[in-house]
């Protein structure tokens, strides 16, 4: 789920900030993409973002979230919504659901300190003029460079190949 939604902010960005000059040959942007490209490369093959996105992943499970994610709108109300519609997640108490919540809470904050050169890059990149598009073009490089890990078919990755290819035409 989170990596369709991953796969749609990314095409979102790569279509709606599209740049009327091309910034893939200026060097400031290319020299801020490949710096990207390997702090993100680094994040994804990282120890703490495999285990986020395993308790992430569980948590999900546990709380229904495909079945209610139109209702659950905010991340940080996550919790709350869960706490007040038990019965329809697969948590079995409360206190289950807290301290998976708590698991969700710290996972995040590890693959944010472990990564913490990435998150901090991230930052100076948005800050860019250019940025959302670069780090659209980014994500998406890498999603479709490491498939297995987001998720995605080879048909998908092909897409995504294809849809870059056009784009820098």
């Amino acid at each position: 789920m989170k990596y369709i939604l991953h796969i749609a902010i990314s095409l979102f960005f790569i279509t709606a900030s599209a740049q009327k000059t091309d910034k893939t040959t200026d060097p400031e942007y290319q020299l801020h993409h490949d710096n990207l490209k390997i702090l993100y490369e680094r994040r994804i093959h990282s120890e703490s973002y495999a285990l986020m996105n395993k308790v992430h992943d569980a948590y999900y499970v546990k709380s229904n979230y495909d079945k209610n994610k139109n209702k659950v709108r905010d991340i940080n109300k996550f919790d709350a919504w869960v706490r007040y519609h038990l019965s329809e997640t697969n948590f079995k108490t409360i206190k289950e659901a807290d301290e998976e919540w708590v698991k969700f809470i710290k996972s995040t904050e590890y693959d944010g300190t472990e990564n913490l050169s990435y998150f901090n890059y991230l930052d100076v990149v948005l800050g860019k003029p250019y940025g959302p598009t670069l780090v659209a073009r980014v994500h998406t490089e890498v999603m479709s460079e490491y498939p297995e890990l987001f998720g995605l078919t080879k048909e998908k990755a092909d897409t995504l190949k294809e849809m870059l290819k056009k784009k820098q035409e």
